[in-house]
């Protein structure tokens, strides 16, 4: 069966019920966790915390419909398209943490934290009607309500701010109150300032690409930089920098794939750079201490203690072995230095083995870059957003974040030839 038989399949209209299902449960799980600060707080009060995750199970009803053929269209399964390979090398990683004694509460909570990447998968890029524009008026809200968030949160204390409550022996901080060197740290409606400042920054440039005038996209990446400096995530400044440089660089495709291509090495060799413990960078001043904190932690703890813990380094811990879920649901079989790779790469490393983790973030980085450059406004889109979320994760767990998580899985649908869109142009606004 060849490509062109399968990307037929799945070109599916506004009208088709389907899509807009799994548009829907996008939307609820984005404002859920946009908001996640907020609405934790006020649900606890009233002990509906369990209801905040039921967007996130509605998924993994969704993710058993293509074994129904419930995307099945003029008689091609959607088992028979390349993404459901990404079923199974889901799958085949379980086998894998099963295989290295890992806790089925750990596979199972990480099973969890992936729905946002399966609901990626389901979605179809739109042709440019009145859904599309509907998307990007409910990326333009989301955007306002990240950023005021922020601003707000930067000038008040949001009640929400360091507490806590406890769900099923648990105990879930609901947005962390922290700072440093006596800098605020404000996570607007979010639960940390760097998720704030990841909705900022995925937002912003979605809204960049789609924006027809100078002025507005000038307006939006001032407040959007401004924001995430405001949470002090320096990370996400730096990124949404480079992809702005990135964009500026249009008639120059060579000096533009050079620059994806050192950003991509550069977040794999960093990690691997500090095999031993208590390695810093030498600081001269107070200014360059409080730059360079973050970094200097992940490369005198995080990342060489990370590296270190890796027992398999060929297939990898398997699901459920590195990052959250470890940390909470490991029980016994737990590695505390597994817990947080800040680190997209090394934490994939740690998932899939040093040879697939490096192989899969790289192919993410070149597919990113692929959509980045495309003449379809939504594949640009995708891309430009995709090519921040990759150059942040030099220093965050992309696939821990719900925005980052569902971009991922509709890079990995978007480049595999499977959503051809009727017009070349999206709306713009």
């Amino acid at each position: 069966m060849s490509m062109q038989a399968l990307s037929e399949t799945t070109t599916f209209s506004s009208g088709d019920w389907k899509v807009r299902v799994v548009l829907l449960l996008g939307g609820l799980i984005l404002m859920t966790d946009a908001l996640g600060g907020a609405l934790r707080y006020y649900a606890s009060r009233h002990n509906l915390e369990i209801a905040l995750y039921l967007p996130k199970l509605l998924v993994v009803i969704a993710a058993f419909f293509p074994f129904a053929g419930f995307y099945s269209s003029n008689g091609y399964p959607f088992a028979n398209k390349p993404v459901f390979w990404v079923y199974y090398i889901l799958i085949f990683s379980i086998g894998i943490g099963i295989l290295h004694s890992v806790a089925y509460g750990a596979i199972a909570f990480m099973g969890l934290q992936l729905m946002p990447f399966v609901l990626g998968l389901l979605i179809t890029m739109p042709s440019g009607d009145t859904l599309t524009e509907n998307i990007i008026r409910f990326v333009f809200l989301l955007w306002i309500i990240t950023c005021v968030g922020i601003w707000v949160d930067y000038f008040i204390d949001f009640p929400w701010k360091g507490s806590l409550f406890e769900i099923y022996g648990s105990t879930i901080e609901l947005s962390r109150s922290w700072s440093t060197f006596g800098v605020e740290r404000p996570a607007g409606f979010t639960r940390i300032s760097a998720t704030a400042a990841f909705y900022a920054g995925i937002l912003g440039l979605l809204l960049l690409v789609f924006s027809r005038s100078s002025l507005a996209r000038v307006s939006i990446m001032l407040t959007t930089l401004a924001s995430m400096a405001v949470t002090t995530t320096k990370s996400a400044v730096a990124a949404t920098v480079v992809v702005l440089i990135f964009r500026i660089l249009r008639r120059a495709p060579k000096i533009r794939l050079s620059l994806v291509a050192a950003a991509m090495t550069a977040a794999v060799v960093l990690p691997l750079s500090y095999p031993k413990g208590n390695q810093e960078l030498p600081v001269d001043s107070d200014l360059s201490e409080q730059l360079f904190y973050s970094f200097n932690d992940r490369t005198a703890q995080t990342w060489p203690y990370f590296v270190a813990a890796i027992e398999h380094g060929i297939l990898g811990e398997g699901a459920g072995a590195v990052g959250t879920s470890n940390k909470i649901a490991g029980g016994a079989m737990s590695r505390i230095h597994l817990n947080v790779a800040d680190s997209f790469p090394l934490y994939l490393i740690g998932w899939f083995g040093f040879a697939g983790g490096i192989a899969i973030f790289l192919w993410l980085g070149y597919s990113a870059y692929g959509l980045a450059v495309s003449e379809n406004t939504w594949k640009e889109a995708i891309g430009t957003a995709g090519l921040f979320i990759m150059m942040v994760g030099i220093t965050i767990d992309v696939i821990e974040t719900v925005p980052g998580c569902i971009l991922l899985g509709i890079i990995v649908r978007g480049i595999s030839g499977m959503d051809p869109i009727e017009s070349s142009e999206a709306p713009v606004c």
